[in-house]
C-alpha cells in the first residue's frame, strides 16, 4: 500500500499554502482586503475634491492601504500578531463603518423636520452666531466669510442643507460596501487567526536543498 502523497502547494497572491482551507481563506481575505483598500482610494479622492483637508483623505488612505499589508505579511510570515491586527482593523472598521451610517441617516430624517421655507436669511433681527459658521468655512464648504455676519452663516446652512441629501446618497453607496468588505474579512481573517494561535502554519518556510560534497582534483601546474 502507498504512503499517501503530499498535497502541492497552491499559489495565493504569491504565497505558496499547501493547505487547501487554508489557501481559500488567504484567497478570501485578501481579496476582500484589496476590495476595501480601493473603497478607500476612491473615498479618499472624492473626500479630497469636496473640500476635505488633505491630512484627513490621506490619513484614511494610509490607513486603508496598512490594513492588506498587515494581512499579507501576517499570513506570510505566519505572524499571529499582525493577523490580529489585520481582523481588529476591520472589525473596527466595519462598527465605525455602520455608525456612521447611522448618524447619517438620524441627521438626514432630522433636517427632513426642518422647515427652511419661512427663514428669512436677510432678517435685521436673525439670532443666529456666525462664529457657528466656523467649521463650514475652514472646511471650504461655504464661503470664507461666512463667519463675519448672521446673514452669510445663515445663506451658509441653507447651502448646507441643500446638498446634504446627496451627500448622504453619496456616502451610502461607498460605506455600506464598505462595511459588508470589512466584516467579511474579519470573520475569514480571525479564522486564520484562530489557526496560527493553534500552532498551524499557513505559509510553510522554503528548506534549503542538501549540498552534496563534491571532491575536485587537482590540477597540474603548468611546466
Amino acid at each position: 500500500m502507498s504512503a499517501p502523497q503530499a498535497q502541492a502547494a497552491q499559489a495565493v497572491y504569491g504565497l505558496q499554502i499547501s493547505d487547501p482551507r487554508h489557501a481559500g481563506l488567504v484567497r478570501k481575505v485578501m481579496t476582500l482586503a484589496c476590495l476595501a483598500a480601493v473603497l478607500n482610494i476612491v473615498y479618499a479622492v472624492y473626500s479630497f475634491r469636496q473640500g476635505t483637508q488633505i491630512e484627513i483623505p490621506l490619513s484614511s488612505l494610509c490607513l486603508g492601504l496598512l490594513v492588506p499589508l498587515c494581512g499579507y505579511m501576517g499570513a506570510k510570515n505566519n505572524n499571529q500578531q499582525l493577523m490580529c491586527l489585520f481582523c481588529g482593523c476591520n472589525g473596527l472598521g466595519a462598527c465605525c463603518a455602520c455608525a456612521g451610517l447611522g448618524l447619517m441617516l438620524v441627521g438626514f430624517f432630522a433636517l427632513q423636520a426642518i422647515n427652511t421655507q419661512h427663514v428669512d436669511c436677510a432678517d435685521p433681527g436673525l439670532q443666529l452666531d456666525p462664529t457657528q459658521c466656523t467649521a463650514f468655512a475652514q472646511d471650504n464648504i461655504c464661503a470664507r466669510n461666512a463667519a463675519t455676519t448672521a446673514q452669510l452663516c445663515c445663506e451658509c446652512v441653507m447651502t448646507v442643507l441643500e446638498q446634504y441629501p446627496a451627500k448622504i446618497s453619496m456616502m451610502s453607496v461607498m460605506t455600506i460596501p464598505s462595511c459588508v468588505l470589512s466584516t467579511c474579512a474579519f470573520y475569514f481573517g480571525k479564522q486564520l487567526h484562530d489557526d496560527l494561535s493553534q500552532g498551524h502554519v499557513i505559509v510553510a518556510t522554503p528548506t534549503a536543498l542538501p549540498m552534496a560534497a563534491r571532491l575536485v582534483q587537482p590540477q597540474p601546474s603548468p611546466a
